[in-house]
């Protein structure tokens, strides 16, 4: 794991923090039951600096002081435990928190975010358009299968983009990726309204979104890993 990348993904815990997405006011408790004792301690002390250069500071020295530190920091910074410490984090999130995660890149990503806009003015027309199709899957269609649900091709949000085709299917081209969040989130609802997805299921897709739409930074103008602007 290169220095570059430590800084990003703590970065990225800062905005979280910063940004007003960190809800769950009893994390330390329950980050107890996905890191161990040596895990949480590296990551308490990254997560509540309350400087970010100091916070990467702190998280470089455990990953260059032994091999038993480098590996507890690799655990935390990579799948799956950094989602699940992400999604611990944002727990009781509601859907509208996502929509403030996508504007949050608005200085670095304006295509998402203006995708994520025209889906807001057509919303009406999407969630149509995908209970139609929800309409078509075959009646022994179980919650359990949601993910791949959502993967079919009629519900696949390529297929919406040729429907709507013009503008819509243009802003989706452009979408890094984090606009696409906010179709998905209004296909699980949809599956949830039709029994065709557990709530509980959908709740832990959103914090997943949330998470994914947080970036490292708010502006084209970042700190590099040994302090130059760039």
């Amino acid at each position: 794991m290169q220095f570059n990348m430590i800084n990003t993904l703590v970065r990225r815990f800062y905005i979280l923090k910063e940004e007003g997405f960190v809800l769950n006011e009893n994390y330390n408790d329950d980050l107890q039951n996905i890191l161990s004792k040596e895990e949480l301690a590296i990551f308490l002390a990254m997560f509540e600096n309350d400087n970010v250069d100091k916070a990467v500071d702190s998280i470089k020295r455990s990953y260059t002081s032994g091999a038993a530190n480098k590996q507890y920091v690799i655990n935390i910074l990579s799948e799956p435990k950094i989602t699940q410490i992400a999604i611990t984090l944002l727990k009781d999130a509601k859907p509208e928190m996502l929509e403030k995660a996508i504007r949050v890149r608005k200085d670095i990503d304006a295509a998402s975010v203006q995708f994520l806009d025209i889906m807001k003015g057509l919303e009406e027309k999407i969630i149509t358009f995908i209970n139609s199709r929800v309409s078509k899957l075959p009646a022994n269609t179980s919650p359990d299968d949601y993910l791949k649900t959502l993967a079919t091709k009629e519900i696949n949000i390529s297929n919406l983009a040729r429907y709507f085709g013009g503008d819509f299917e243009k802003a989706y081209l452009d979408d890094s990726g984090a606009g696409k969040s906010y179709y998905e989130l209004l296909a699980c609802r949809v599956l949830v309204k039709n029994k065709l997805m557990r709530v509980e299921d959908a709740q832990s897709l959103l914090l997943t979104f949330i998470w994914n739409a947080i970036p490292a930074f708010r502006t084209k103008t970042r700190v590099t890993s040994v302090g130059s602007v760039r």
